[in-house]
């Protein structure tokens, strides 16, 4: 970037310039902002602490105040790229709101009293990131969920929003039409309504910057922050915002079940529910099936899976996972797919899948086994007639010990689906 008429940085700052002539491009302008902001909400702090003269500290929180308003934004030069914590932007700052300051304002000793770059640039870069999510992002996916209801209104079951892959240049990306009939991957009908999904998550997050504006020094302690500096530490901080909550509150925000979160008693079986009946966290739990070693030998024999741990009582024994011959994963499944499944005709139109299958516990005749099934995720199919859903599959034994656990994946039938062919 090309220098200011006025320098008002000194003598750190021209280092860091001459030390990281690496990208030409400054750290971003709103981390800047609330960096300065920080720091003169820690000059008022550090004058009601009696730590600072109140008139010096009022002319620094002034300045601090005006480059946040983006005032000062050609003071600072120092390359994205640059020392490990935000050092080097730091005292960027530190000299440029001194000299704006004024008489006996000193970069180090006043300006950054009681505050170390470990601390205040990942807090400047967090409250950055806020601010963007609360003034840019949570608007534009309002914007935008709001254009494709439009268009889907439109255009109906035809709208598709086209995602192109495999150029990484955005000059070379041709920009694609609604409903045009390509071979890219598509997001269709309801699936526009994922960005309401993710405009539901980002809010609640961001909550408004302006209530977490810091009234004095930041949280965490001195060395508190990674050693991460330019673009790649701003990344990083800025993929570290997360949602905390219990797990039912998590359920109800992202729209998908999660362990810990609550069982709801369905009423009826819930094969015999529609996919718009179906409730996320509807849950079964199913009697119990005794495993025996004819049960055992019968599944290898019509299998052909003979292998000896299923098969051969002594051999079974010397392996160390098991202390004698043990049911086939398979077995476990089956035998858990007949203790859930309504058999009658229904609403569920097929099994197509399970994820995620995992073995946690060997199963030995006499064992018994039960199944906690439960409604996880649903994805309605628009205009197919039916919607996918997820269930959350827990096979236990008798002392209620995990054995098995995956997903089961079914396509369910809409409501006019189920009552046209009734």
């Amino acid at each position: 970037m090309s220098e200011p008429d006025e320098k008002l940085w000194g003598g750190e700052t021209d280092k860091a310039v001459d030390n990281f002539p690496v990208s030409g491009q400054p750290v971003p302008a709103p981390v800047v902002h609330w960096l300065s902001k920080i720091k003169a909400a820690a000059a008022r702090t550090n004058a009601e602490l009696g730590l600072l003269d109140a008139d010096l500290a009022e002319r620094i929180a002034e300045a601090g105040d005006a480059i946040g308003r983006g005032e000062h934004d050609s003071q600072f030069p120092i390359d994205v790229f640059q020392t490990g914590s935000g050092t080097s932007s730091n005292m960027n700052c530190n000299e440029v709101i001194a000299n704006l300051a004024g008489e006996g304002a000193h970069p180090n000793d006043h300006v950054n009293m009681g505050q170390s770059s470990n601390d205040v640039f990942p807090s400047a870069v967090h409250l950055a990131a806020l601010d963007r999510t609360v003034n840019d992002l949570l608007p534009a996916l309002d914007d935008l969920a709001a254009a494709l209801r439009d268009e889907g209104d439109r255009f109906g079951d035809h709208v598709e929003v086209l995602v192109r892959g495999g150029s990484q240049d955005l000059d070379d990306v041709e920009q694609p039409a609604l409903a045009e009939d390509r071979d890219d991957r598509r997001l269709r009908g309801d699936e526009l309504a994922q960005v309401g999904v993710v405009r539901r998550l980002a809010g609640p997050v961001a909550g408004r910057p302006e209530r977490r504006q810091p009234g004095g020094l930041p949280a965490h302690g001195p060395g508190g922050g990674e050693e991460l500096g330019g673009i790649r530490g701003v990344m990083h901080y800025m993929q570290r915002t997360a949602i905390q909550g219990s797990p039912q509150t998590l359920s109800v925000l992202g729209n998908r079940w999660i362990r810990g979160a609550e069982q709801k008693d369905p009423g009826v079986h819930p094969f015999r529910k529609t996919f718009e009946q179906l409730e996320i966290g509807d849950t079964l739990v199913t009697d119990s099936r005794e495993v025996t070693l004819e049960d055992i030998e019968h599944f290898a024999e019509f299998t052909g899976d003979r292998f000896y741990a299923h098969t051969d009582e002594e051999a079974a024994a010397k392996n160390p996972f098991f202390e004698g011959r043990v049911a086939h994963g398979y077995l476990i499944v089956s035998f858990a797919a007949g203790l859930f499944v309504d058999p009658d005709f229904g609403p569920v139109l097929a099994n197509y899948g399970v994820d995620d299958l995992r073995f946690a516990k060997p199963v030995n005749y006499g064992d018994s086994l039960k199944v906690r099934l439960t409604c996880k995720q649903k994805t309605l199919r628009a205009g197919s007639g039916y919607g996918e859903v997820r269930w959350d599959t827990e096979v236990t034994n008798q002392d209620d010990e995990v054995v098995a656990q995956y997903d089961v994946l079914t396509m369910v039938a809409t409501d006019e689906q189920w009552a046209s062919v009734q």
